[in-house]
């Protein structure tokens, strides 16, 4: 190491135990005098937690995405203005952006959360609010979304290592949180699912990349997606107008009708390993086939018949090796079969059960 290297080293080691005993001290001698060298504060009555609050603009903001870790986010309805609250985020331990579409949320935690490149600004804030994130440290993060339900997003992604819960069921109301036309996608890494009382249009999509608890409860929506490593999903009163695809690892899933049925879909049952039971039908590790739906899908719009392509001719001077070629068929079916199916249930656990009733 070169010697100024070394001496710029030193230095800012130096700085670093100046700036580090400076808070110390101010924060001693704002104790003394009563004064609050932080803007967030808790007390004895919120169990020393304390919350920070964004109002969001329902007519202009269309994306709100959320990208945590360690923190439960809870999406609730609400009759007042759409917001956000931070409960328990230390000053300079997130980042907070907005501009005239989209709102952003992430940790900054993190050394390489410090440099945010895409809007260049550095987000570290200096060691006073280090200070305060060590003080508040034990407590449980959370945030809390209120959409009113004239909101206009197209898109809300979540992605958390704590559970993520929807519930639109105002205390002692029935009601439910209804986004038109919103593209919802919830990623978990280590927490749970819990849905209940949603309504869209659109696609509700929700992944689990390790174990979870997914429950959903009085869901209407046009497509669902659940993916999950190791989940045991339990459904009740879900009703969904495009396509159903759940693709679990292992795990289980639980499946009350609750009056409704899949006469107007395509029904696929698959298990690897586990039993399927869906009414009085039992089948062992295999697959339950009901094909309810007769509609043929054309590959082409109606009026333009398919032109053939002459790239996929067959190449007379090209050899292929039959088992490569059975070998590459059987993979493309694979990831086909994976894909969300139009007017079709698909659910697939590859160890586990499939419980139907």
């Amino acid at each position: 190491m070169k010697p100024t290297s070394i001496i710029f080293l030193i230095v800012s080691v130096l700085l670093a135990c100046v700036g580090v005993l400076l808070c110390f001290t101010a924060s001693n001698m704002a104790a003394n005098h009563g004064t609050a060298i932080f803007s967030q504060t808790g007390s004895a009555e919120t169990g020393y937690n304390y919350t920070t609050e964004y109002r969001i603009d329902s007519e202009k903001i269309s994306q709100i995405s959320f990208d945590l870790a360690d923190t439960d986010v809870y999406v609730y309805r609400t009759d007042d203005d759409s917001r956000i609250e931070l409960v328990n985020f230390p000053e300079g331990t997130y980042n907070f952006t907005e501009n005239k579409t989209n709102i952003k949320l992430t940790d900054t935690t993190s050394v390489k959360n410090w440099v945010d490149i895409d809007n260049f600004k550095i987000n570290f804030n200096g060691f006073r609010d280090y200070l305060h994130y060590f003080r508040y440290r034990d407590n449980r993060r959370a945030v809390n979304l209120y959409l009113n339900g004239s909101i206009a997003l197209n898109r809300l992604s979540i992605i958390s290592n704590g559970n993520i819960t929807v519930d639109g069921n105002a205390e002692n109301q029935n009601t439910q949180l209804i986004l038109s036309d919103t593209d919802c996608e919830f990623i978990t890494r280590g927490g749970d699912f819990s849905i209940s009382y949603f309504r869209s249009n659109s696609l509700l999509r929700l992944e689990a990349t390790e174990e979870a608890i997914i429950e959903l409860n009085a869901v209407n929506v046009n497509t669902l997606e659940i993916y999950g490593v190791y989940a045991n999903t339990t459904i009740r009163a879900l009703n969904f107008t495009y396509a159903l695809y759940i693709d679990l690892n292992q795990g289980r899933v639980d499946y009350n009708l609750g009056g409704r049925n899949f006469d107007n879909f395509n029904l696929l049952l698959e298990v690897k390993n586990g039993v399927i039971k869906y009414g009085s039908q039992t089948v062992r590790d295999g697959l339950y086939v009901e094909n309810n739906y007769d509609e043929a899908v054309s590959p082409s719009e109606p009026g333009e018949p398919e032109e053939p392509d002459e790239q996929d001719e067959p190449d007379e001077t090209e050899q292929t090796d039959p088992a490569e070629q059975t070998e590459e068929e059987t993979t493309e079916q694979r990831e086909a079969n994976r894909k969300v199916t139009p007017n079709a249930a698909i659910i697939v656990v590859k160890n586990g059960d499939i419980v139907i009733q």
